[in-house]
């Protein structure tokens, strides 16, 4: 396992380094992210890219043509391409966690997550960013989710910190003066 992480950090800082550009590191990050999630969410993807029955190079020309098809840019592609050829393909969600962090952190940027009970439109989510805008700083960008569970309110969290409003939350304060705890 700490192989895996030497070897992850290794290939994000070379992907940075590469990349260069904050809007450039941001775009392949997020691309990087969706890839990630198609191959763990993609069984027969993942067993097709691993099956060495499969020659590499097919597997290589199958892979390539799937990332074009998505339109990945050139720098994305050819990055999972290397990540490929040097067979660790297998660890690619642990390299892209590494190299969004890196993104993060040599860009300034900062993952808002808010949890809604309910959908909010457009002019609300508007209101509700400038609003944390004012308040914090960097490169804000901000992730919004529905969990009904809430029951009402929302969640913010970021950067390790979480500010719940939900009436969930209000209630389970509630419990814990209660109980005493």
């Amino acid at each position: 396992m700490k192989n895996i992480g030497k070897l992850a950090n290794r290939y994000a800082r070379a992907l940075v380094s590469a990349v260069g550009n904050t809007e450039t590191m941001l775009s392949v990050s997020n691309e990087l992210q969706e890839f990630v999630h198609l191959w763990q969410t993609d069984k027969q993807l993942s067993f097709f890219m691993l099956n060495p029955v499969f020659a590499k190079q097919q597997r290589l020309s199958a892979l390539i043509k799937i990332l074009e098809t998505a339109g990945m840019s050139v720098a994305g592609r050819n990055f999972i391409k290397v990540v490929f050829e040097h067979n660790h393909i297998s660890v690619i969600a642990e390299i892209v966690s590494v190299y969004r962090s890196l993104v993060e952190k040599n860009t300034n940027l900062v993952r808002v997550n808010i949890e809604t009970a309910r959908g909010v439109n457009s002019d609300e989510r508007h209101e509700y960013e400038e609003k944390l805008r004012k308040k914090m700083s960097g490169h804000l960008v901000f992730e919004w989710s529905v969990k009904k569970e809430l029951l009402g309110g929302m969640v913010v969290s970021y950067s390790g910190h979480v500010f719940d409003g939900s009436i969930k939350g209000q209630f389970e304060k509630l419990e814990g003066k209660m109980l005493g705890y």
